[in-house]
């Protein structure tokens, strides 16, 4: 059940960060779509940040979806994941994020995207190092959309929280978060509101879903 749990919340994370952002109107440059016959899994990348101000090394993964192509006429959407307390890069690879995105993308069911997972942010509760060093690294080295509507951020537990925290700071950055296992801090609910006035944020609930359909979809963990 757990990790039908981890799936659910990748499952939701990825389709509504579609749904919210991309196919509203053209992006800058086209956007990459699946080539005809494509059956190749996705595959994924692991790397580091060359000299991260934090001070000791900062990993990060890198999905790239099936046949993905790195010519610079095509562009892909893509969407930050961040782990919770104590957790890493990897956590996302083991509740299934590989499968579940091939599944999606390989079906037609979503375009082509980068998923980029990061460190945790125990002792960085603002996410500065994931917006300031790992995002211009990662987006100078592939063909992401430079564009709000098609880069996402989301987040387990304390991840959720910071993922929160970066959209509300940088709406020009991003087009929507998603929050799982976590919940507003004491103390920023004002902050909050005040962020939900200024920029028009749209909150949406996920919690009363057809369970049957989600697991038809996921297939057994």
């Amino acid at each position: 059940m757990t990790k039908i749990l981890a799936s659910y919340k990748l499952y939701i994370c990825i389709l509504s960060f579609l749904l919210s952002g991309c196919g509203l109107s053209p992006a800058p440059k086209p956007l990459a779509a699946l080539p005809e016959a494509c059956t190749d899994p996705g595959t994924v990348v692991r790397a580091d940040l060359p000299e991260p101000t934090r001070g000791y090394p900062y990993s990060y993964r890198v999905y790239l979806p099936p046949c993905f192509s790195a010519e610079s006429e095509f562009r892909y959407p893509v969407l930050y994941l961040i782990p919770g307390r104590g957790s890493g890069p990897d956590a996302w690879f083991a509740a299934g994020l590989v499968k579940i995105v091939d599944r999606l993308i390989l079906s037609q069911e979503i375009p082509p995207l980068i998923v980029v997972t990061t460190e945790n942010t125990n002792s960085d509760p603002l996410a500065e190092t994931i917006y300031k060093e790992l995002i211009p690294v990662v987006e100078s080295q592939y063909p992401v959309v430079d564009d709000r509507r098609y880069r996402a951020v989301a987040g387990g537990s304390l991840g959720g929280i910071a993922a929160y925290r970066l959209a509300f700071q940088y709406p020009d950055m991003f087009s929507s978060a998603g929050i799982f296992g976590a919940g507003a801090i004491s103390g920023e609910e004002k902050q909050i509101k005040a962020w939900k006035r200024q920029w028009k944020i749209e909150l949406i609930e996920t919690t009363n879903l057809d369970w049957d359909d989600l697991y038809e979809r996921l297939g057994p963990a």
